[in-house]
């Protein structure tokens, strides 16, 4: 008769650890993604321990192996065993599989096959429980091909990144353009310096000025016309008339004026040389 598996809560596996070092890395980074990204109660999900023989049966079959699937993200998955890894194989990603099927905190992880997902969990009912419970996780649970092309992707945007901060590249010469806006921008600021230093003209004594008696008066004048305009009573002075004499002729013959030569008359003593030659 063989016996009945005994059943574990995943709180308990979680705290088993591997004997060899490497592996029990791998498996920390395992549980803490399973903390990262398992709903509140995980720890007490009730599972039946199977070992990977179990599982795989006696001759180890690898389609079984092929479609086993964790309840972790793939992505993160791949990175727990290979950190810097910007693709997998299918080799490497069958020697991952078959590497977790040895540590009974992942096995109690597994969700596919379906057939061993309900063996885990005792029935298909319960399988169906945890599904519904991780329903939220099925979106970062990819294919290995989607997966590649995540890991690809991450990694040439670390690449970009890492190029455009550790580059020594030369300084770029500056081109003929910017060289004379250069030395345009310096020729702007020697003319305001030169024009800083220069002696402003004064402008006092340019202004007109007034006496204390004119100021008053004006000020006074000011504030009396502001207070006749504001009461209405101010009127504004005569203009001047100048009267017209209709009888008055005006002449507008054109004159001619003669104006004085220029070049003034030569003395007697020179006008008699003149004459003798």
């Amino acid at each position: 008769m063989v016996s009945q598996p005994a059943t574990q809560s995943l709180g308990d596996l979680a705290l088993l650890e591997c004997e060899d070092q490497d592996d029990n890395a791998i498996l920390q980074r395992i549980k803490r993604l399973a903390v990262a990204h398992l709903p509140e109660g995980w720890r007490s999900w009730m599972v039946f321990g199977l070992s990977r023989k179990d599982i795989l049966g006696a001759e180890l079959d690898p389609q079984i192996l092929s479609k086993i699937r964790f309840a972790l993200p793939t992505v993160s998955l791949i990175q727990a065993f290979y950190q810097t890894a910007n693709t997998i194989s299918e080799k490497k990603y069958r020697d991952l599989k078959f590497r977790m099927l040895n540590w009974p905190f992942c096995v109690g992880l597994i969700m596919a096959p379906s057939s061993v997902a309900s063996r885990i969990r005792g029935s298909a009912a319960q399988h169906e429980l945890f599904l519904s419970a991780i329903v939220d996780l099925k979106p970062l649970l990819v294919s290995r091909k989607e997966a590649c092309l995540e890991l690809a992707a991450d990694s040439s945007d670390v690449d970009g990144s890492s190029s455009l901060q550790g580059s020594d590249r030369p300084p770029k010469k500056p081109s003929r353009l910017d060289m004379l806006e250069q030395a345009n921008a310096e020729l702007r600021s020697m003319m305001e310096v030169i024009l800083d230093r220069l002696p402003q003209k004064s402008t006092e004594g340019l202004a007109p000025t007034l006496s204390n008696d004119n100021e008053e008066d004006a000020f006074s004048e000011i504030s009396s016309g502001a207070s006749d305009g504001a009461s209405g009573s101010w009127v504004a002075p005569p203009l001047g008339h100048i009267p017209m004499n209709p009888t008055i002729d005006l002449d507008l013959t054109p004159r001619t004026l003669e104006q004085e030569s220029l070049i003034p008359p030569a003395k007697e003593a020179t006008a008699a040389q003149g004459i003798e030659c």
